[in-house]
């Protein structure tokens, strides 16, 4: 299922164990990192990320695998599980594997694919190729990068646009690119004048109708102004390719998004013809 929230997209989806696991080894290798790509989709309210109750009686086995196939010690991952599990919503419907033919793939991931569509999810983020030939949608990191690169800019575009007014939630690269383009201009400005300046043209910049106002009145501020006209274009330019920016990841989010044209389902169908037109 795919909504807005405010301007924002957000998408529901599923999760599986091993896109669990791939995430705590990541907070529990590289505490430094801070939130993975999901914590911070999630944070953002762009992924809802359900899971079904299964997916807890699945963690003892594959924490206890892990553990000795990379050397780390499984009160670790229980520790970064007590927090990353914050970020899940669950399902309490579906607790045990259904009891399927071995033509069905596996039963320990149909949990899953019930939930999909009890939920009307998008799909199922996993690594399991098994998730397609049951009929669910698989989501790869694929999926997850772009929606970050989507939520990313979107962030930043809505953030400078909110009320024509700049509110500062800018990310830290984006204000150093900022500060380096303007800094030929902020020389000869006094640091009130350029607080006040930037804090008028900012307020009404990104209203068409008033810009070539404000632009004609600046003018008469001598330095002060290439300052403020600077100000203004250069962040009415950064809001239009973040924007563009986010329309582009948006759209590939949307191709996985459906199982018509998620690229991971076709090459999987694309396999499935190809093995029995040789039969």
């Amino acid at each position: 299922m795919l909504k807005s929230i405010g301007q924002f997209a957000q998408f529901r989806v599923v999760i599986d164990v091993n896109m669990v696991i791939s995430d705590l080894l990541l907070k529990v290798k590289y505490p430094e990192r801070g939130n993975t790509a999901l914590e911070e989709l999630a944070h953002s309210s762009v992924l809802e990320i359900f899971a079904p109750r299964w997916l807890e009686n699945e963690l003892p086995s594959a924490f206890n695998q892990v553990s000795q196939n990379v050397s780390i010690a499984e009160d670790d991952l229980w520790a970064a599980w007590r927090k990353y599990q914050l970020i899940l919503k669950w399902d309490e419907r579906f607790t045990y594997p259904a009891e399927l033919p071995a033509e069905k793939a596996d039963p320990k991931d149909f949990p899953y694919i019930q939930l999909e569509k009890v939920i009307n999810a998008v799909g199922i983020l996993s690594k399991d190729r098994h998730i397609e030939r049951m009929g669910g949608n698989r989501l790869t990191f694929d999926f997850v990068f772009d929606a970050r690169r989507y939520a990313r800019a979107a962030a930043i575009s809505v953030t400078i646009r909110v009320s024509g007014i700049y509110l500062g939630t800018i990310t830290l690269a984006s204000l150093l690119r900022l500060a380096g383009r303007l800094k030929g201009s902020l020389e000869n400005v006094r640091p009130e004048l350029k607080v006040a300046v930037l804090a008028g043209v900012l307020f009404a910049f990104f209203h068409p109708t008033s810009r070539a106002w404000i632009i004609g009145k600046l003018k008469k501020l001598a330095p002060a102004a290439k300052f403020a006209i600077d100000a203004g274009m250069v962040l009415v330019t950064l809001e239009q390719q973040n924007r563009e920016d986010a329309k582009l990841h948006l759209a590939k989010v949307s191709v996985a998004a459906d199982p018509a044209t998620n690229p991971a389902r076709l090459k999987v169908k694309g396999a499935a013809g190809s093995q029995s037109n040789r039969k």
